[in-house]
This record gives C-alpha cells, structure tokens and sequence, in this order.
C-alpha cells in the first residue's frame, strides 16, 4: 500500500490522465468487489467485532477503558468466543477510542490536523513525497489494521513523518 501510495503520487507528477484512469479502474474493482464477494470489506469477521465492541464505547464515551484494555479484556474471554481471537481490533482509531474515549480520540484529530496544516510549508522534493505519501499509506490502513500496535510498520511511519517534519523546517 505504501508503494502504491508512493508510486501514484510520482506518476501524478507526470500524467494525471493515467492516475484517474487508475483511479477508476480501482473504484470499478470496489464495486464488483463488494456486489459479488461479500467478505471482501469483511474480512474474517471484522465488522461483528466492531459491532460486539460498540457497547463498550456506549458505556465510556468520554474517557475510555485505558490505554492496552482490548487487549487485556480479550485475554480474559473464554476461548471459542469470536473476540477472544482478536487482540487488535483492526480499525486503529476505533481502538483508540475505545480505549481513551473522546479526549483521546479528540487529542489524536488535532495531531492530524496539525500536521496536514504544515502540508504546505517548503518547498516540495522527491523526500517530502515519499515521506508524505507513506505517511499516508499508514493512516489509510490503520482504517482496517493495526500497523501501529507492529513496531515495524508504526517504526516505518515515525520515520516518515519525522523525515517529512524535518524535511518541511529546513526548507522553509
């Protein structure tokens, strides 16, 4: 994902006809996917999990249940159960929330929107790129994964945005 991230912002650059083309050829595969494969955006039961994990959110909206407790709550289901399984809840910022409420969830929004408002700042290199675009792959999967809980994968994205925060400073 990061690499076609990557890669689309690089062709953009050089024929924005052959990216929408893309673009539409992937929206077309999204369609049939999901009219005929009706697990494609429900993979191995991702959106009963949600669903089982949307009373605890209901229960604790403002604060969460802290930091690690999906975790710790899956541990102690009884095993057979389908959340005793998960131990990540594969939406990054649902678990987030679940976890620290809307204070937390509010904390996390303004560290976005503080680094999408310096998208701007400097002028624009190969690096910031590359580093902006997997920036972006990251926070797309976190929507059906959980690279941040991975030390690789949240490893890759604190390297992107770090490179492209001290990227954007020298060059403004």
């Amino acid at each position: 994902a990061v690499a076609l991230l990557v890669g689309l912002a690089w062709v953009w650059q050089r024929s924005r006809a052959l990216v929408l083309g893309l673009g539409c050829a992937m929206a077309g595969a999204g369609w049939y996917g999901t009219t005929h494969w009706t697990t494609w955006l429900n993979p191995f039961g991702r959106l009963e999990t949600w669903q089982a994990w949307w009373p605890a959110v209901v229960q604790n909206p403002i604060t969460g249940w802290g930091v690690g407790f999906v975790k710790y709550a899956t541990q102690a289901m009884p095993q057979g159960q389908l959340l005793s399984q998960w131990k990540h809840l594969h939406n990054e910022y649902f678990q987030w929330w679940v976890e620290t409420g809307m204070i937390g969830l509010l904390l996390l929004g303004w560290a976005l929107w503080t680094l999408w408002q310096r998208r701007h700042q400097g002028a624009p290199s190969p690096l910031r790129w590359a580093s902006g675009w997997s920036l972006v792959a990251c926070l797309l999967i976190s929507l059906l994964s959980f690279p941040f809980h991975l030390w690789q994968l949240a490893g890759w994205a604190l390297f992107a945005m770090s490179s492209w925060l001290v990227h954007t400073q020298e060059l403004a």
